[in-house]
């Protein structure tokens, strides 16, 4: 017992048999990786159905096939405090456009760098 009770008990038995499973683990940590390392992943679940060459319907994506069932996107948030590597994601995104806006690049033109700028705070 964790000192959490009964039911915390089951979740935690629970967790580790899904991680103990064959391929359990290295499922899990590819799914987090791919969700940026995010502390709160936005949970999705469903599945995405298409046609296929003969017409009929086919699942193309299912939730179910991932560990929990779940499909992890990050949050995406920008607030340090809430998620640091979301944060740090869009804090380098952020250098990136005000970077191309002063000396060009990213889809502006070159001969912006060579215009006046000041920023103001």
């Amino acid at each position: 017992m964790n000192g959490l009770g009964e039911a915390s008990d089951r979740v935690l038995e629970g967790i580790l048999a899904r991680l103990g499973a064959p391929g359990g683990y290295e499922a899990f940590c590819a799914q987090v990786r791919s969700a940026g390392c995010c502390r709160r992943p936005v949970r999705l679940a469903g599945r995405v159905r298409g046609a296929g060459t003969d017409g009929e319907p086919t699942v193309l994506f299912d939730s179910a096939e991932l560990p929990d069932g779940v499909l992890l996107k990050a949050c995406g948030t920008r607030r340090e405090t809430v998620c640091p590597p979301c944060a740090w994601l869009y804090r380098g995104d952020t250098f990136a456009l005000v970077a191309a806006g002063l000396r060009g690049g990213k889809g502006v033109p070159e001969d912006i760098g060579e215009h006046p700028a000041v920023l103001l705070t």
